[in-house]
């Protein structure tokens, strides 16, 4: 999709050509891109489902998740505490463990394309 927006034709996107004369024979970078991508989405997702369930806009009132947890617990945050601590520690290191996989992986992906470039000697 993204490429038709660039202006690649249809029958290419299709046959895969125009993904192929993108990345170097014999790499996978679309894979290792898409994967790092895809883990920062996650931890974007986890963020906005956390919000919503905190605000009491998912589409069941009782549903459990994270942000609900911590909206309930937040009543009683002076006797119980760990009901509203532990959901937050839990969002926090879930969009954490994210967040680095996929910096760690697109950071990676740059710096093996830059080192598969080798500097012209001039003499």
């Amino acid at each position: 999709m993204a490429l038709g927006v660039l202006g690649a034709p249809v029958m290419e996107i299709v046959a895969g050509r125009s993904l192929a004369a993108e990345q170097p024979a014999g790499r996978d970078g679309l894979g290792i891109g898409l994967l790092g991508g895809a883990s920062l989405l996650v931890a974007g997702n986890v963020i906005l489902l956390a919000t919503m369930g905190f605000l009491g806009l998912l589409a069941t009132p009782g549903s459990l998740s994270m942000g609900y947890l911590v909206s309930e617990g937040s009543a009683f945050l002076i006797a119980w505490w760990w009901e509203a601590f532990i959901p937050s520690v839990a969002i926090v290191v879930v969009v954490f463990v994210f967040t680095s996989l996929g910096t760690t992986i697109l950071r990676g992906q740059g710096a093996s394309r830059e080192s598969d470039e080798t500097p012209e000697i001039s003499s």
